[in-house]
């Protein structure tokens, strides 16, 4: 299966949905997954934004205290 006709099965690319609501759907549409979903996309959003030089570990770290 191509990338374009898997992100179509599985994350409503081809729905019209805006972004916000393609990634509430996917992330909720099997509940079982949903909590490690969440944390993955967060984690991967965290270490794009490190790499991009807009957020350094320090920052990361404090965050993380925070939900501890």
């Amino acid at each position: 299966m191509d990338k374009d006709k898997y992100l179509a099965d599985h994350t409503f690319s081809e729905a019209g949905f805006d972004t916000w609501r393609r990634v509430a759907d996917t992330l909720t549409q099997d509940p079982a997954l949903e909590p490690k979903r969440t944390a993955k996309l967060i984690g991967l959003l965290l270490q794009r934004l490190e790499q991009k030089e807009l957020l350094d570990i320090s920052e990361i770290d404090d965050m993380l205290v925070e939900i501890i």
